[in-house]
């Protein structure tokens, strides 16, 4: 690929008065978010001229807030896309990284032990950061951050994985927004047509990161040798666990993102213009295991597929458990009035031919009935008892 454009990253100056470790978090998430939006937007025929901020400067975004956002400079003239323009808070990627050292790397490789307390430090060392975000400024929080959980360089191989695994599933859902063309056109956009949209850049994210981390497993020896795998099943099994437990990581970080919007109480609720967090994680699982399934049936065994399905039901039933994922967002999220965006996702898919989503369309569309018919099912079930 060639293209005249340039991109750029514009990094807050206090940071390069930190160790290289203290920097690591802002460096890979550019670059995973330049490594699959210069791609995307190549294939899309879109400008990739990807420009890469740290910053609320010009916005009412507190610094410590984990969101991200994307916007598209249109042309003067011809209103056409020239640039897009990608941000998150300027605290964020330390706070992840140090939720990726308390919570996420310990979750992805080992599963749901003592997740409580690992939270519990995380939150600890957020808290550290932000008083001390307040009182001086960038550099000392992300060293008050470190400081609170011990992190040294060291820490660096323990967590880059993890690190590496969530923000790529965040850079992806942005990108998803320019790819999708969610970010261009004159026609006025209702609430559910803008929540739809959310759903499309998760399931395309999803796409990207099953292709990133499942699809793309080598089939050799060498491969397997270094990763201490027997088979290629045993390969792909792995890689599908890791997929699948990152999804779980992630939901886990938006029930905290929530916390920050709600007085320090864990929720997965929507909003105006974002789906419940609980549905959209749904439909980003069932669509992970629909492309493992479909793409591996004559790889991973009927036992591997169980062994899949035991450890997804294993370690949600214990994040529900120790309190990590709301009961209240769980019921609230799967009330069949809510698929209204769904429906919404689905229509948009088909009128802007989203070409790798397309075969989900039919699953979209029939997704209120099939989950009204589970409903009334369980429902019998519970006047039979």
């Amino acid at each position: 690929m060639t293209t005249p454009h340039v991109s750029t990253v514009t990094y807050p100056s206090s940071l390069f008065s930190l160790e290289k470790d203290e920097v690591f978090p802002y460096e890979r998430f550019a670059y995973n978010l330049l490594d699959i939006a210069i791609e995307a937007l190549n294939a899309k025929g879109l400008p990739e001229r990807v420009i890469i901020g740290f910053s609320t400067a010009n916005s009412n975004v507190t610094p410590w807030f984990i969101t991200a956002s994307v916007r598209c400079e249109l042309d003067s003239t011809t209103h056409l896309p020239i640039a897009y323009h990608f941000a998150t808070p300027e605290l964020v990627p330390a706070i992840v990284y140090c939720y990726c050292f308390s919570v996420g790397s310990a979750l992805i490789d080992h599963g749901p032990t003592d997740v409580r307390q690992r939270f519990r430090s995380f939150v600890d060392a957020a808290n550290a950061g932000v008083r001390e975000y307040k009182q001086s400024g960038l550099a000392p929080a992300i060293r008050a951050c470190y400081e609170q959980l011990g992190l040294t360089i060291l820490a660096v191989t323990e967590v880059a994985n993890s690190y590496d695994l969530l923000t790529k599933l965040i850079a992806f859902h942005e990108v998803g927004h320019a790819y999708g063309l969610h970010l261009v056109g004159s026609r006025d956009l209702n609430a559910v047509t803008l929540k739809g949209f959310e759903l499309i850049a998760d399931l395309l994210a999803t796409t990207w990161f099953y292709n990133t981390i499942v699809r793309n497993t080598p089939d050799d020896d060498e491969y397997r040798t270094f990763r201490g795998f027997s088979s290629y099943s045993e390969s792909v099994l792995t890689n599908s666990l890791v997929a699948q437990r990152a999804q779980l990581t992630l939901l886990c970080l938006m029930a905290f993102a929530g916390a920050q919007h709600n007085g320090g109480r864990l929720t997965l609720a929507g909003g105006i213009s974002h789906p419940s967090g609980y549905q959209r994680y749904m439909l980003q699982h069932v669509h992970m295991g629909t492309l493992i399934e479909s793409n591996f049936s004559g790889i991973l065994s009927p036992e591997q597929f169980t062994a899949l399905n035991e450890d997804w039901y294993q370690t949600m039933s214990a994040l529900v458990e120790q309190g990590m994922i709301p009961i209240a967002d769980l019921q609230s999220s799967l009330d069949v009035r809510e698929f209204d965006t769904i429906e919404a996702a689905a229509i948009s898919i088909e009128e802007m031919h989203i070409e790798e989503l397309l075969p989900a369309v039919p699953i979209l569309k029939n997704a209120r009935e099939l989950m009204s018919s589970r409903s009334n099912e369980r429902a019998g079930r519970n006047r039979q008892r």
